[in-house]
């Protein structure tokens, strides 16, 4: 499995993903051999597995990764079921609170002020911020970040260019630049998914806010540019969202605004 670690590493998948995704190869591994495996031999497989929807939906994805560093063509695992995953709105932070995160990480300086400040400014998600490079960033106003954005299948990155709030323009220009990352890690790589997700509880803690995660930053991103524009297309291009889809599940966060609507109705 250790080759297996090292693909996905390559490929920037989160620390806990590589562990997960390991996990299960190695299951599958002993229950069958996955060379000779059909789609039906991994039905059985996946019979045997705990039965709750996020345990087969990560076991689908690990398998279908995993056919891939075997570099099977057609991959047997994309035949399997999708399981369906519930839709779950978004929980942001009010803008108030918003802006307190923001301090906090301008009062921790440092790491955490540039990391706090490019996710509260772009909504880019955690791992894409943690591998942010400093050759992927224009810093001759008005600035940009070309960001290295979550693959599909076979397609790989898809990336956007991101514009830079003035702010985070000229936080990144004051930066020493010491390494290719904008957030190494002592190893000469970038920052670990366990160190930035710790670094995001540290501003969080500072804030006062108690837990939150680095996609909470992202839908606060998302629900305040929507409450303030009302552009549903750009706030797409903003997040990286394929679909339009994605994003109109934040409109469902903005009950002031039905407020707003129903006053402005003649009477």
């Amino acid at each position: 499995m250790d080759h297996f670690d090292s693909w996905l590493g390559a490929r920037q998948y989160a620390d806990t993903t590589r562990r997960v995704y390991r996990i299960y190869a190695s299951r599958l591994c002993a229950f069958t051999d996955p060379a000779t495996a059909t789609t039906n031999d991994l039905l059985d497989f996946m019979e045997v597995l705990p039965g709750t929807a996020p345990s087969k939906r990560a076991a689908r994805k690990a398998l279908v990764a995993y056919y891939r560093y075997l570099g099977v063509d057609p991959n047997p695992a994309e035949q399997l079921p999708r399981v369906a995953e519930p839709q779950r709105l978004p929980r942001p932070l009010t803008e108030p609170e918003h802006r307190e995160w923001v301090l906090a990480s301008h009062r921790l300086g440092g790491t955490h002020e540039l990391a706090g400040m490019l996710m509260a400014t772009t909504g880019a998600r955690t791992g894409e911020v943690r591998v942010a490079r400093w050759e992927d960033f224009s810093l001759i106003a008005p600035g940009y970040w070309r960001v290295r954005g979550k693959g599909a299948r076979r397609r790989g990155p898809i990336w956007r260019q991101q514009p830079l709030h003035p702010e985070m323009l000229a936080l990144l220009q004051r930066q020493l630049i010491v390494s290719p990352w904008l957030f190494p890690s002592p190893d000469g790589s970038y920052l670990s998914d366990y160190r930035m997700r710790k670094l995001i509880l540290e501003i969080s803690a500072e804030a006062g806010l108690g837990h939150v995660t680095g996609h909470r930053i992202r839908h606060s991103v998302a629900t305040i540019a929507l409450s303030k524009t009302g552009d549903l297309r750009a706030v797409q291009s903003l997040l990286g969202h394929r679909s339009v889809q994605s994003t109109q599940m934040y409109t469902e966060v903005l009950p002031d605004r039905l407020h707003e609507v129903i006053h402005a109705l003649p009477t």
